[in-house]
């Protein structure tokens, strides 16, 4: 008889069985993502530049390019006193469906904090902040690897245990459009 595979996505916890005089302790699982090839930060990767109306508010749907892998998206104004909100709509890494909104910065580019499989609507580009196959309670990474070579110091994860698409690790600097990531975390 075959048991059922862990599935944390259930709510599913792993306990130890150590035996009645000693406490029961959590337990994990080590996630190892790959990925080859991941594209650089690119500030019109998603969509190029869209003109803005006189008054009212322009929907894009047409054009976009999704990105890579699942990653956080970027907006930038094309003027200093550009301001306002960019609502960018498509889906998560379970194809669910996942919206942000992003205020403007004049020509100062804004990092989105959600990881995006598909983009919908909207004018963005691609950051360095890779998603995660897992909701984390807290930052697990133990290693990164680019082109097999140890990351040190380790890039940093943000983690939510509720909402998928905001568990982030951010490779700042490190995507080159060639490189290829091992990533280590504990789930």
């Amino acid at each position: 008889m075959a048991l059922a595979g862990y599935d944390p996505s259930r709510g599913q916890t792993i306990k130890s069985n150590a035996g009645r005089h000693v406490p029961t302790v959590d337990m994990g699982f080590l996630a190892h993502k790959v990925l080859t090839n991941v594209a650089a930060a690119d500030a019109d990767y998603v969509h190029g530049a869209i003109l803005l109306p006189a008054s009212g508010t322009t929907v894009v749907t047409t054009a976009i390019t999704n990105p890579d892998v699942p990653r956080n998206l970027t907006i930038v104004g094309n003027e200093a006193d550009i301001v306002g909100t960019v609502t960018i709509v498509g889906t998560d890494m379970n194809n669910d469906a996942l919206s942000e909104d992003i205020a403007l910065n004049g020509v100062t580019p804004v990092l989105g904090t959600k990881a995006f499989k598909t983009v919908t609507s909207i004018t963005v580009g691609i950051g360095d902040k890779i998603g995660l196959n897992h909701t984390l309670p807290f930052d697990t990474g133990l290693a990164v690897f680019t082109d097999a070579v140890l990351e040190d110091p380790k890039p940093p994860i943000t983690a939510s245990a509720t909402v998928l698409a905001a568990n982030l690790i951010d490779l700042d600097g490190l995507t080159t459009g060639t490189a290829d990531f091992d990533i280590y975390y504990i789930v």
